[in-house]
């Protein structure tokens, strides 16, 4: 689709958006009907409210909807039978102008929300790079009133209101301060990497490797002056050559490292060859098994990531973190951060060569306690609420009662 083609869509579902933002006032809420919307099964920052909300009982009084329909390919149980999963853009538009709840992931409908609702953005991290308007990459003609079109916004501290209100426009009373429920996960007891193929037992440490898109596979961003920066669009692991060497390291360590896959990273997947002790995760991988990817996060003994904000929900878990930041320099300039210095919040060994981080996984018990205080410390101003009832507090601070 054409530049032209795209501002012609553009502006009709403004225009459209602009009609429903009309008549949302006066048409009738549902006090008992909970919509739950995402465009993409990936972040899934919605599945785990949705989750405990079914465990709990919440579905007998209220009617649950959740888009899109995943209980097929997550292989849900009979205990979500009252809950319906729909594809249906129609019928998720209707019920977001009809229902008095709303929880939102990625996709936004772009209706401003009646008074009568309560209309709940889930964020999909704690603002480390830059987002929302404030990226560098945003259109500046977008309305304003339409960035964020929502009574609430989920906060973990109130040490981000300043940048959650100028990232996406809100006000500070419109932040709900409750924690995430997405990372309730951690606190839970058992282990689901069996379910993904992994028998933690067999090896002396097991490693994520979770770092940020460079460009989207929708072709929207592009976080790095060298498009050819890397056929695997992995820093540091650049090409299979890398790769296979990283791999005869590890096994020599008795390591395993899997590889999680930027949601919006675009990625080929034939660039990336499984090996011994590398494994690859898609967000598919997860979905199918019926868990999010905390559900899986919590057990690795070492999360190595970049500027991923997913390292600030990592802190909870209070592991190791290698950070990798090779292309810092391109990657401030072309997308930029929240914060003035953000290499010095950074709790861990910042690496910017293979070599590097070869040595710092030689060295990971000396480098769990180096930084050990600096994550607590990160930890605790970070996340306000940190024991696992983030998904009960939205429910009691919202007026869902069983």
């Amino acid at each position: 689709m054409s530049i032209v083609e795209n501002n012609i869509v553009r502006k009709i579902m403004e225009v459209g958006c602009r009609i429903a933002t009309w008549v949302n006032p006066v048409i009738p809420k549902r006090e008992k009907t909970i919509l739950f919307y995402e465009s993409t099964p990936d972040y899934m920052n919605n599945y785990e409210l949705m989750r405990y909300m079914v465990k709990e009982g919440y579905d007998k009084k209220y009617q649950i909807y959740y888009f899109p329909n995943i209980k097929k390919e997550s292989n849900l149980g009979e205990e979500y039978r009252r809950v319906v999963f729909s594809n249906n853009l129609a019928l998720a538009f209707y019920l977001f102008l009809t229902s008095r709840v709303v929880f939102l992931d990625t996709g936004n409908m772009r209706i401003v929300p009646s008074k009568k609702q309560a209309v709940v953005y889930m964020d999909h991290g704690l603002p480390f790079k830059l987002a929302g308007r404030l990226t560098k990459t945003f259109d500046k003609t977008f309305p304003r009133d339409l960035i964020m079109p929502v009574n609430y916004f989920l906060s973990s501290s109130k040490a981000f209101d300043v940048m959650y209100c100028k990232a996406y426009n809100l006000e500070k009373k419109q932040l709900l301060r409750c924690g995430r429920p997405r990372t309730d996960a951690f606190y839970k007891t058992g282990c689901h990497l069996k379910k993904i193929g992994i028998e933690k037992e067999k090896y002396k440490k097991i490693i994520i490797w979770m770092t940020t898109y460079r460009i989207t596979n929708n072709g929207r961003t592009c976080d790095t002056k060298d498009k050819k920066w890397s056929t695997t669009n992995l820093p540091i692991l650049v090409d299979m050559q890398k790769i296979k060497e990283f791999n005869e390291y590890l096994k020599e360590k008795e390591y395993l490292v899997v590889i999680k896959i930027h949601a919006s990273s675009i990625f080929d997947e034939t660039s990336i060859q499984e090996l011994s002790n590398i494994r690859l995760l898609l967000d598919p991988d997860i979905v199918c098994k019926g868990i999010q990817i905390y559900d899986i996060v919590k057990d690795f003994d070492v999360l190595v990531t970049d500027y991923s904000s997913v390292f600030l929900d990592f802190l909870l878990v209070d592991k190791p973190i290698i950070f990798i930041t090779d292309d810092f320099r391109d990657f401030n300039k072309l997308h930029g951060f929240f914060f003035k210095n953000p290499l010095a919040i950074m709790p861990g060994p910042k690496i910017n060569s293979y070599q590097e981080l070869i040595e710092e996984l030689n060295i990971l018990n000396q480098n769990e306690e180096n930084y050990r205080s600096k994550r607590q410390n990160l930890r605790d101003i970070c996340h306000t609420y940190q024991d696992g009832k983030d998904s009960q507090r939205t429910l009691d601070l919202l007026g869902i009662e069983k």
